[in-house]
């Protein structure tokens, strides 16, 4: 196991020993943390280092309780990473050392290795083309999910990629740590079972979340020689270029898809030809896999066995991909034996709002190690993005030195807080109290980024769902934000606390907002015109206020996110391509929303030139049938929705990169306007909070597989509902 040790030394000097640089790097943090109150996060760093260095006269002694603490999710590279440059690579792999990370995931630049592999083949550049996804949707057309989606790439994408990754994994391995490789799933170009080799046995992907056919893959069969000889070729391809290889590759099949037969044997030749696979061409190869596979229910136990026990044990990990709200590792009797890594996945799609699940992740983790000790090798955070709630990821990673030691949350969060604002009287304490008590412990529910019951990203419909049911009472909020508001006149105004004054903020505008919008509907229903208009006004007043709340803080910029794709593209036509990746991943997700507001964002300029117009264009809508006497048209707001959202994609309009406006100034004003709208809202709070609670209470109880049957018993019953009705009307 990993360990530090720090003290000073006769002069003062502050000497660090450690069993490896990621140990090294962990340790000099924990002293800088607890003895120099620095604090470094994504959205943003506090380095106020004295000039004499405090000395630590005790000897300070860790030792890590997990072996391996990993990083990434195979989406990471999409939602967030996507158009990295290697200065913002360079700055998180420092993080990931800091925070003790030994297991990252270094999946970019493959396309330049599978270009390679292909070519050789006999593929050819447009057959590769029609192949390869956007580098937006990178994440699905790896996983077989799609083909083709937001292409073509940029001419010289794949090599300057490939650059990128030689500096990724160099700068990882400096640290001793352990990049993850990608492995072979069996996903393929269809011109190479189409063309090339015909006689192969493949099978063609179920159409994924509404694309078409014409972005199905083909999933070649394991048990066909032709998935080893294109497996064996790309693994060892890799350890060409890249000189070397640490043996641990990730290869996930059946990603949100099914195997095309439930036969246990079947199943069973599948895990075992793939981890043959790898072997054959790296006889030390490890597979790493995501369990989020089994959460489907074609999954039932009988299954999970048969494609774990055809893999020796030792040679599969498994990373329980959302432990602290979906472990399978308790279904699956620790994975029938095989080692996993109990993994945070805290939210999806990279959205942004205040989220956290403190107290479970300190239970389940030492829980976990006690119950599980034989299995479970380690930590994790796999989130779908990053750049959000940085609280929750220091907690996680802090827990592998800190063992089974009874842990205090609020104390521990004092400590972060502290920290994070150079606060040394405290004076910001009192605002995270009443944050981390629910906000920060949403307890049996899972991220709140979904668009569900949040007018700022839910699409608008007459029959939008409502209420929000919170998992926390927004008073909670309203109040953190005045006490955070009054700290911040007597702290340094520091990009970190800049940042959080804005999400704070903006979230306690957003809580008002369902209540808006149903004064809306309820003036429509009782054909008030005066009442309608008002409420639209204030409706469009609260976005136009998040997004200028949003836009004071560097970290919540849609520019940034569109800037940093567009400096990929050599000419007008590249930049255009990869602009309308970075748009429409955030908004339609596909050509005709297919996963639409999946990955939403509450961003300046996502919030004023897109979610605000969507709902200027419903209200505009019902304002307009009332004056006709019309009544209210489903298909057509929905056209006209669609052409607005398509437009938007297609858009090149420049957005801010820099912050602007002074945010304890903005934060004020917002708390006068607003006050009034808030108190006139409580009995709405007190509802929704209190359908939130119970409903995360009973999804604590019934777990995910009890929620999938519920819904799925929901979805049967409307499925009859409109079947009686259409006999009716007939």
């Amino acid at each position: 196991m990993d360990a530090f040790e720090y003290q000073s030394d006769s002069q003062g000097k502050i000497c660090v020993t450690a069993t490896s640089g990621v140990a090294l790097a962990s340790g000099l943090y924990h002293y800088l943390k607890y003895y120099c109150n620095i604090h470094v996060s994504w959205s943003g760093n506090q380095l106020d280092l004295a000039s004499k260095l405090p000395v630590v006269e005790q000897k300070v002694k860790k030792t890590s309780s997990d072996r391996f603490r990993y990083y990434q999710n195979v989406c990471t590279v999409s939602y967030s990473s996507a158009f990295w440059d290697w200065a913002r690579w360079e700055k998180e792999i420092d993080w990931m050392a800091l925070q003790g990370i030994n297991l990252p995931l270094a999946f970019t630049g493959q396309e330049a290795i599978w270009e390679m592999v292909y070519k050789e083949m006999g593929l050819t550049e447009p057959e590769l083309a029609e192949h390869f996804s956007g580098a937006a949707f990178f994440a699905w057309q790896r996983m077989g999910n799609l083909d083709g989606w937001g292409g073509p790439l940029p001419t010289a994408w794949n090599q300057k990629q490939l650059a990128l990754q030689q500096l990724i994994l160099k700068r990882m391995r400096s640290f001793g740590m352990t990049p993850v490789l990608p492995g072979f799933a069996g996903h393929v170009p269809k011109a190479l079972v189409f063309r090339l080799f015909p006689q192969a046995k493949y099978t063609n992907s179920s159409v994924w979340n509404g694309f078409g056919d014409q972005y199905r893959t083909a999933l070649l069969d394991p048990l066909d020689p032709l998935f080893k000889k294109v497996g064996v070729a790309f693994i060892q391809k890799q350890i060409e270029i890249y000189d070397s290889t640490d043996h641990v590759y990730n290869g996930d099949v059946f990603n949100e898809m099914s195997p095309p037969s439930s036969d246990p044997k079947y199943v069973s030749g599948i895990s075992a030809a793939i981890y043959d696979t790898m072997k054959t061409a790296d006889p030390n190869a490890i597979w790493l896999m995501q369990a989020w596979q089994f959460l489907s229910g074609f999954w039932k136990d009988d299954l999970i066995q048969a494609w774990l026990t055809a893999v020796p044990l030792g040679r599969l990990v498994l990373l329980d991909l959302a432990s602290e709200i979906l472990p399978i590792y308790k279904r699956t009797k620790g994975y029938f034996g095989h080692p996993f890594l109990w993994c945070m996945l805290e939210n999806y799609g990279g959205n942004t709002r205040l989220y956290g699940s403190s107290q479970d992740v300190i239970d389940g983790i030492q829980s976990t190690r006690i119950n599980y000790a034989d299995q479970m090798v380690g930590i994790g955070s796999t989130p779908e993005g990053i750049d959000q709630n940085p609280i929750n990821f220091e907690l996680l990673y802090e827990m592998t030195y800190r063992g089974n030691e009874k842990i205090d949350r609020y104390d521990w969060m004092h400590n972060y807080i502290k920290r994070r604002y150079n606060d040394k009287k405290g004076v910001s304490l009192a605002a995270w109290d009443l944050l981390w008590k629910e906000v920060y412990d949403a307890h049996g529910v899972s991220s709140g980024g979904s668009p569900q019951g949040r007018v700022t990203n839910q699409k608008p419909y007459l029959t939008t769902k409502w209420p929000t049911m919170l998992w926390y009472n927004p008073q909670d909020v309203h109040e953190a934000l005045k006490k955070l508001v009054d700290a911040a006149e007597t702290l340094p105004m520091t990009d970190a606390l800049r940042h959080d004054l804005a999400k704070i903020a903006s979230t306690f505008i957003e809580d008002l907002l369902p209540g808006t919008y149903a004064m809306f509907i309820d003036a429509y229903q009782k054909k008030n015109y005066n009442e309608m208009v008002a409420n639209s006004n204030a409706l469009m007043e609260g976005l136009k206020d998040m997004d200028q709340v949003l836009a004071a803080d560097r970290y919540s910029l849609l520019g940034n996110w569109i800037e940093s794709a567009k400096k990929y593209g050599a000419d007008v036509a590249e930049k255009k391509n990869l602009e309308f990746n970075a748009r429409n991943q955030i908004t339609l997700w596909g050509p005709n929303g297919q996963i639409e507001d999946y990955a939403n964002k509450n961003w300046a300029g996502l919030i004023s030139s897109y979610y605000m117009q969507r709902w200027a264009s419903f209200t505009k809508y019902l304002l307009e049938c009332y004056a006709s006497k019309k009544p209210y048209d489903d298909k057509i707001f929905k056209a006209r929705l669609m052409d607005f959202e398509k437009l938007w994609n297609e858009e090149n309009q420049a957005f801010p990169v820099k912050p602007e406006g002074d945010i304890l100034q903005i934060s004020q004003t917002i708390l006068a306007k607003y006050n009034h709208i808030y108190q006139s809202n409580i009995h709405v709070f007190n509802r929704d909070w209190a359908l939130g609670r119970q409903r995360g209470a009973h999804l604590a109880e019934i777990g995910y597989l009890g929620a999938i049957e519920e819904r799925k018993k929901l979805r049967e019953i409307r499925k009859k509902r409109r079947t009686q009705k259409m006999k009716h009307d007939l």
